[in-house]
């Protein structure tokens, strides 16, 4: 989990592309709204966060949950994407992102969208000042596909060079540099509601 959140949620929608290459060759895939996204800092994004006295939260209608002894960022898909078999088509939207905040300095990342490129990476953007730019790539790979559901688990979210100019034009130096884990994100797609809608009547 573009006209977007999550399309950073594109990674429960690529994994979804194996179940639909057993549907109709016309059929796509898709995140359905409402899909939950979690994007928790790893330990070492946390520590250099903590470090320069920089506090993560999450844009509205994402929330700040806690995981695992984390502060983390959940958001949903709030318009569902769709990706052909192919990897070509739009990504899963959704609303709200994240935002770093040091004393009455603010640098948000808000209507976050995901898209899968022809290589299998996700690309994940947000407005920033008004302008849409990549802020975190991550590989598709970790995708699990089960019986009944796709299930990504720990995807890693490296942050992108764009990313990182916008954190240090907003602190003055960025305390996370270009190619830094910032996160790991989750979600899970029932695969069985999906082949059930991608076989019935059309």
């Amino acid at each position: 989990m573009t006209r977007h959140p999550l399309r950073a949620l594109a990674l429960a929608v690529t994994s979804l592309t194996a179940v639909a290459t057993s549907a109709p060759q016309t059929a796509d895939a898709a995140a359905p709204a409402g899909t939950p996204v979690t994007l928790c800092p790893t330990d070492a994004a946390a520590a250099a966060l903590r470090d320069a006295r920089i506090r993560l939260t999450a844009v509205a209608p994402s929330t700040l949950v806690t995981e695992g002894g984390r502060a983390c960022v959940r958001t949903s898909v709030e318009t569902a994407g769709r990706i052909n078999p192919d990897l070509s088509g739009r990504g899963a939207a959704g609303g709200g992102g994240f935002a770093f905040h040091r004393g009455q300095r603010r640098v948000a990342f808000e209507d976050l969208a995901a898209s899968v490129t022809p290589d299998r990476n996700m690309i994940t953007s947000a407005v920033h000042h008004g302008r849409r730019i990549d802020v975190l790539t991550s590989p598709t790979a970790r995708l699990k596909l089960y019986l009944t559901k796709v299930s990504a688990e720990d995807i890693p979210m490296n942050l992108t060079p764009a990313g990182a100019d916008a954190l240090a034009a907003g602190f003055t130096t960025s305390p996370l540099p270009a190619g830094t884990r910032v996160f790991t994100g989750s979600t899970g797609v029932d695969v069985l509601e999906q082949v059930t809608g991608l076989l019935g009547p059309r």
